[in-house]
C-alpha cells in the first residue's frame, strides 16, 4: 500500500510509520482497513498536524487506489493499458497508451468501500477490449488514415466510459 499527500508529504511519512509492519485490522479505528477507510483515517490524523493538507492518496496497487479530499469526497482511480495500431501509408503504426479512469463515488459505510475495483474493471471491460490490440479505424475521431486527433479520442473514450459507469469524471 502506498500513501501520498500533497502539501504535507512529511506529515504522511511520519504517520505512515504507524502502519508499517502492522496487522492493520488490529489498529484502533481500522478494524476494516479498506483503502477508503485508511485514507479517511490518515486524513483525520494528518489534518490535525497540517491544516493545509490537500489530499491523501492510498494505492492498492500501482494501477488503482483512492484519493480523499476531506469531507465526503472519495475519488477512486483505476489505470488500464492498451496497445493499438492505426493504418499509415500501406503499413501500420503501433502504439501503447494508459487509460486512467476516476470518479467520485459514495462510501458504503456498511462495507467500508465505494466501488470494488473488480466491478469497475468488469464494467469497463467492453470498452477496454474495443481498444486493446485493435485497429483504430472505426472511431469517430479518425479524420483521415494518417491523422489522429487525440483530444477527440480522449473525449470519445471518456464518453463511452461514462455510459458504462456514470460516476466516472475523468
Amino acid at each position: 500500500m502506498y500513501l501520498v499527500a500533497k502539501k504535507g508529504f512529511l506529515v504522511v511519512l511520519d504517520i505512515k510509520k504507524q502502519f508499517q509492519h502492522k496487522h492493520l485490522n488490529k489498529l484502533p479505528g481500522l478494524e476494516n482497513p479498506t483503502s477508503e477507510l485508511m485514507a479517511i483515517h490518515i486524513w483525520e490524523k494528518a489534518i490535525k498536524i497540517n491544516p493545509n493538507l490537500y489530499e491523501i492518496k492510498v494505492y492498492e496497487s500501482p494501477n488503482s487506489g483512492v484519493k480523499f479530499l476531506g469531507g465526503e469526497k472519495l475519488e477512486i482511480f483505476k489505470k488500464f493499458d492498451a496497445q493499438s495500431a492505426i493504418p499509415f501509408e500501406n503499413t501500420y503504426s503501433g502504439f501503447s497508451f494508459d487509460l486512467m479512469f476516476s470518479g467520485l463515488f459514495p462510501l458504503n459505510k456498511e462495507m467500508g468501500w465505494t466501488i470494488d475495483f473488480s466491478i469497475m474493471k468488469e464494467k469497463l471491460k467492453p470498452l477496454i477490449q474495443s481498444l486493446d490490440h485493435q485497429l483504430f479505424t472505426g472511431f469517430s475521431f479518425r479524420k483521415s488514415p494518417d491523422l489522429i486527433n487525440l483530444a477527440s479520442l480522449n473525449q470519445e473514450i471518456l464518453s463511452q466510459a461514462r455510459e458504462l459507469i456514470p460516476e466516472i469524471s475523468g
